[in-house]
């Protein structure tokens, strides 16, 4: 039997189900994000007296860290979906990685909590941070790879600013997470310069460069 090539309604079936679907999946991570985002409060333990909370606050600045960078995580995710996101194999593995990564952020920072200072702790707290940051990136890269035509040319440097930003953040989480293992000092400057670096970006790259622009647009 003679094969039949695909009609408008097929494709407009095919369309349809790819759009549903990372509906649906943006729909499943922010439940994962929530539960998160609940979950962390969970980890405040009341003390003994109202006093000690402020007396001893790791517990209120590890939830503060950790909910101002899950916060900042949902972001990202957000207008990763908007822009850059395609239900493809390697798009939907990763999305589920990270939304791995966000609902351990709780154990991490129970960890963190529980073993005050231990090098080993500190390294899975931001290197769970730093893992969905890469992916946030890897995520982007694709999306600016498929769809580099289609977005003009502010969009392009706004979000390649962003790139650049979600990537040296990335870099400063690994960091923190090995200068843990050599004193409290290093790792404090590492996530100091989280948001120095932000500011530095903002400043210095103003353009996506010309060969980066090449190559996305010839992908």
């Amino acid at each position: 039997m003679p094969l039949q090539a695909p009609n408008s309604s097929n494709m407009m079936t095919r369309e349809e189900t790819d759009a549903h679907f990372t509906r649906r999946l943006e729909s499943f991570s922010d439940i994962v994000f929530g539960l998160s985002l609940s979950i962390v409060a969970l980890q405040l333990v009341p003390p003994s007296h109202p006093i000690d909370l402020f007396l001893h606050p790791l517990g209120l600045v590890g939830f503060g860290i950790s909910f101002g960078i899950v916060a900042m995580f949902w972001t990202y995710q957000h207008r990763l979906f908007l822009y850059f996101f395609f239900p493809d194999r390697i798009n939907i593995g990763l999305m589920f990685v990270k939304l791995a990564f966000i609902a351990l952020i709780p154990f991490a920072l129970q960890l963190y909590l529980k073993f005050v200072l231990d090098p080993v702790a500190l390294g899975i707290y931001f290197g769970t941070f730093g893992l969905i940051m890469v992916i946030n990136a890897i995520t982007m890269i694709r999306g600016f790879l498929r769809f580099w035509n289609r977005f003009d040319e502010p969009f392009q440097n706004q979000y390649w600013i962003r790139l650049v930003r979600i990537c040296v953040i990335a870099v400063l989480l690994f960091c923190a997470a090995v200068a843990a293992q050599f004193g409290q000092r290093w790792y404090i400057a590492s996530i100091a310069l989280i948001p120095i670096s932000q500011l530095i970006v903002r400043r210095l790259v103003r353009r996506v460069p010309s060969s980066i622009s090449k190559g996305f647009a010839d992908a």
